[in-house]
C-alpha cells in the first residue's frame, strides 16, 4: 500500500472528519480529496503524468494538495524552497527541468519562462474557497499536541503529521 491508498480508504472512512488545519482555514478529508482531485486533473490536461512538477509553495494546506494532486497525476513533485534566492531557484529549474512549477499568484522573475507557472489560487474550488466553520483548537487537534505556528496538516495516517516550523 502507498501513500495515496492509505489517503484515499481514509477518505471514504470519515469524509466529514477534519483532515487539516490552518489558523484560518480548515478541511474535511472529503473537502481535501476533491481540490486535490481538481488540481491533479488539471495536471492531466497538461500531461503531466512522469513528468516532474515543482511546488513553490509555502507548507501548508495548498501544499499539501498540490503534493497530493501531483502524485495523484502520475508525476513527482520538486519542492521549491520560498527561502532559496532567485539564482538557486533558477538552476535547479534549469537542472531538473520540471513540466510544470506550482505556486501562488503571479509568475516569479526567476523562471525562464511564465509557461511553466501554474498559478493555483487561480484554481479556486468551493472545498479551498470556504473554509469550514470555525473550531476549537482543543477539536481540531489530536489530544495532547499543541499547534506550533500557523499550520497542521494531519493527512490520512494519523501517526504522521506535517507541522509548519
Amino acid at each position: 500500500m502507498n501513500l495515496l491508498s492509505h489517503f484515499t480508504e481514509q477518505c471514504q472512512r470519515s469524509p466529514t472528519q477534519l483532515a487539516c488545519t490552518e489558523i484560518d482555514r480548515a478541511l474535511s478529508y472529503a473537502q481535501f480529496n476533491h481540490a486535490q482531485q481538481r488540481l491533479a486533473a488539471v495536471l492531466h490536461q497538461h500531461e503531466c503524468a512522469t513528468h516532474c512538477i515543482g511546488v513553490f509553495i509555502d507548507r501548508g494546506i495548498d501544499a499539501a494538495i498540490a503534493i497530493y494532486a501531483i502524485l495523484s497525476a502520475g508525476a513527482c513533485y520538486l519542492p521549491l524552497d520560498l527561502k532559496n534566492p532567485p539564482e538557486r531557484l533558477h538552476f535547479i529549474v534549469q537542472d531538473a527541468k520540471p513540466r510544470l512549477i506550482l505556486g501562488h499568484g503571479p509568475c516569479p522573475a526567476w523562471l525562464p519562462t511564465s509557461e511553466l507557472w501554474l498559478d493555483i489560487t487561480r484554481l479556486a474550488s468551493p472545498a479551498t474557497a470556504h473554509p469550514l466553520p470555525a473550531l476549537g483548537r482543543a477539536r481540531s487537534l489530536a489530544p495532547g499536541r499543541a499547534l506550533r505556528n500557523s499550520a497542521q496538516v494531519r493527512p490520512s495516517m494519523r501517526s504522521w503529521a506535517w507541522r509548519r516550523a
